[in-house]
């Protein structure tokens, strides 16, 4: 029985932090890797504007990694 309460206890948990982190994402940052010579080139992409994330302590991102110009 306590078994079935840790485990339902925990699914609730991981599902209230993931959907409660998923609505303060603000934006994306990708990783392009795609040039072997070079380090990797950051893309930010916002979907919030600067002034309003500037009074923030901290934000979420999504973090993208694509190439889009692979190199051999």
């Amino acid at each position: 029985m306590w078994l079935l309460m840790f485990i339902g206890g925990f699914t609730t948990c991981y599902l209230l932090i993931v959907l409660g982190t998923k609505r303060k994402v603000v934006g994306s940052l990708r990783i392009d890797r795609s040039d072997p010579e070079d380090g990797p080139y950051l893309f930010l992409t916002l979907s919030k504007e600067i002034s309003e994330l500037a009074r923030k302590p901290f934000v979420i991102l999504r973090v993208e990694l694509k190439e889009r110009h692979p190199h051999k």
